[in-house]
């Protein structure tokens, strides 16, 4: 039987896809409006950073690879996308979940020339939660591809709970914050798995990519000589999902105020989404 969807942009296809590869792609899933009024916001973000903001890129012949998170908290801009576009419902729908909660928001930006890889890694060993609703929606605000910079995903990868270290980005990769992780390093994916185990999408702006906290994803440098590669990620949590505090997590900008197990909500983890008659 088919689950029900509220939102046209979201059909069965959408779900079992998710369901089986771990990551999907809704086109359209903001309109030009979202995607003018998002890089507007990040253009100046990059010129404000936040406390959390990062530059990644560690090359001499690199050009910026920016990246910030959290910033809802403290923007206006970024809070009315995360509270008033469609994400939310979106990834509710992808996932199943009866509701959806904001977990944090993140930009990753690869200028032209930013040569910088995204190491293979999986999220949710960098995170304090536990639970299976748990997903990035990767917005594009330029048209991206492997060329620039465009994510590679493992299909079927989230369907093992075995979870891997950690793996820092750029110039942070002498950072000790990952030293007590309790998990071993990830073996080596290009060398695993065969090329048709590998995903990669053309996106253009307004797409969203939607991918699953465990499924394995990496990415290049942006070899493009004009083409930027500008991407707003909402992490969100649906239904289940509880607060998981261990050593060797990544550094948040502010932690709930919850025991162990319990479930993650409140002022700094609010719902953002609630599937009509739930």
């Amino acid at each position: 039987m088919g689950m029900r969807v509220e939102n046209g942009l979201v059909n069965q296809r959408h779900i079992d896809d998710y369901r089986e590869n771990g990551v999907v792609v809704v086109k359209n899933a903001l309109s030009g409006e979202w995607v003018d009024f998002l890089r507007g916001a990040l253009d100046d973000l990059m010129e404000n950073p936040t406390k959390m903001g990062l530059e990644y890129a560690h090359k001499e012949d690199s050009t910026r690879f920016f990246g910030d998170q959290y910033m809802w908290l403290t923007r206006p801009d970024f809070r009315r996308i995360a509270f008033e576009s469609p994400i939310g419902e979106i990834a509710g729908q992808v996932m199943g979940s009866e509701s959806v909660t904001l977990f944090f928001d993140q930009v990753l930006v690869k200028e032209p020339g930013a040569v910088e890889p995204t190491p293979w890694h999986h999220d949710l060993p960098y995170w304090m939660v536990r639970g299976e609703q748990i997903c990035t929606v990767w917005i594009a605000l330029d048209p991206i591809g492997l060329e620039n910079g465009g994510m590679k995903y493992v299909k079927g990868s989230h369907k093992s709970e075995k979870l891997y270290s950690p793996t820092f980005f750029g110039d942070n990769a002498n950072d000790s914050t990952f030293d007590e992780t309790r998990y071993e390093p990830l073996p080596d994916v290009d060398a695993t798995y065969a090329d048709d185990d590998f995903l990669t999408f053309q996106l253009e702006p307004g797409d969203a990519a939607i991918h699953h906290a465990r499924t394995f994803h990496g990415a290049p440098g942006n070899k493009s000589a004009a083409t930027r590669r500008r991407g707003y990620m909402l992490r969100v949590l649906g239904d289940n999902v509880v607060y998981a505090p261990a050593p060797g997590q990544a550094k948040v900008a502010v932690r709930p105020d919850l025991p162990d197990g319990a479930p993650m909500g409140g002022e700094y983890f609010p719902e953002i989404w609630q599937r009509a008659g739930a």
